[in-house]
């Protein structure tokens, strides 16, 4: 979750090991506003690779239906052509024999 951000009362001004200049409250009103950013860039780019793999997966599946397409077509193709020929051989067959 990204908004609403609060920070806790006394936390800005507390006590530690380190020593932050300028303050820790001016510290995170830099800050903040970048990671925000930043969180809503990678959301963006991850919704942009997510629609580009959709995009790749749709394709080979459409690639692979023309495959199977072209296959059955093929098939059908050299079949009615084979029953051609031998509907020719039969005719001359049947006229030599007259």
């Amino acid at each position: 979750m990204l908004l609403p951000v609060t920070v806790p009362a006394g936390q800005g001004e507390q006590e530690s090991d380190y020593i932050l200049e300028p303050s820790a409250v001016e510290l995170m009103k830099v800050l903040l506003p970048k990671v925000i950013r930043m969180k809503v860039y990678c959301a963006m780019l991850d919704s942009f690779a997510s629609e580009q793999a959709a995009r790749v997966i749709a394709m080979q599946a459409a690639t692979e239906n023309a495959d199977n397409l072209i296959g059955e077509l093929t098939l059908q193709y050299n079949k009615l052509r084979q029953q051609a020929i031998t509907n020719e051989i039969l005719d001359l067959a049947a006229g030599a024999q007259k």
